[in-house]
């Protein structure tokens, strides 16, 4: 027995092979609060006496699987997400990357994108033609494909990070909100959401519980460049401080380490 295995969410199939692998360490990050396959994963993982390690991506994950493990925040690399100078543009823009899948929008935002975009601000969505057939061929919202842009490029293009979902979806942690905030953009985000404690509003980022609240978030945003820049400098710091070294550290001598202690190692039954 020897080495680790890491399974980073539980919503695809375990391949075959791992029934003759004997790792010293199974870990299963579970990052999607509502994944109905997790406890069958789980149990599969842990066969023929193997022991399951959790961990998670926040704590409505954490309660929903109902197996003890302590909560990790998706690493962020700061040395790539970083505030970047936006040179040879003009104008302000608000956008998003996400996977481009309906649920990962709210049903509200094809008419404020279209709102934004009419009133002069630009609009620039990566992961969202699946918004094509919602909005109007001349509505100028720009609807790029998953990863035409590298990330940090994309976001250093905008000058406001707008994030909503659709109700059937639940984000557990919200990597890309924090990769926004790594770069230094003020983010306009749902309430309702892993990343949220993270976030106080009109602080380092705003919070919002109705689309004309967020609406009304991105205007100030947009007419103030002041404010604009306290709350993306203020969102940095929020990230430095949730990757410092402490962190690093903790990370690696889990991952590296060995389980330790009883509330750290379970198995799934």
């Amino acid at each position: 027995m020897f080495g680790t295995f890491v399974f980073v969410g539980a919503y695809y199939w375990l391949s075959r092979y791992f029934k003759f692998a004997f790792p010293k360490r199974v870990v299963i990050i579970h990052n999607t609060v509502g994944n109905h396959n997790f406890r069958n994963f789980a149990r599969r993982a842990s066969a023929w006496g193997r022991h399951v390690e959790f961990v998670y991506a926040g704590k409505e994950a954490q309660q929903e699987a109902g197996f003890p493990g302590p909560i990790h925040s998706s690493p962020v690399d700061l040395t790539r997400f970083k505030p970047q100078p936006k040179a040879g543009r003009s104008g302000f823009c608000v956008g998003r990357l996400s996977r481009d899948e309906l649920n990962k929008f709210s049903p509200d935002d094809p008419a404020l994108l279209t709102r934004l975009a009419v009133s002069g601000v630009q609009v620039r969505i990566m992961g969202g033609r699946c918004l094509a057939p919602l909005l109007d061929a001349d509505s100028g919202v720009e609807l790029l494909r998953c990863g035409a842009e590298p990330a940090h490029e994309f976001l250093n293009t905008l000058d406001c990070f707008y994030y909503n979902t659709s109700s059937h979806w639940f984000e557990s942690f919200g990597r890309v909100v924090f990769e926004a905030m790594a770069c230094g953009l003020p983010v306009v985000a749902k309430a309702d959401a892993g990343y949220a404690p993270w976030i106080r509003s009109g602080e380092n980022g705003f919070l919002f519980h109705s689309t004309a609240e967020a609406e009304a978030q991105i205007a100030a945003l947009r007419d103030d460049p002041a404010l604009r820049a306290r709350i993306g400098t203020a969102a940095r710091q929020t990230v430095e401080r949730m990757y410092d070294e402490s962190f690093r550290l903790a990370m690696r001598d889990f991952y590296f380490g060995s389980a330790s202690s009883a509330t750290q190692t379970a198995t799934a039954g």
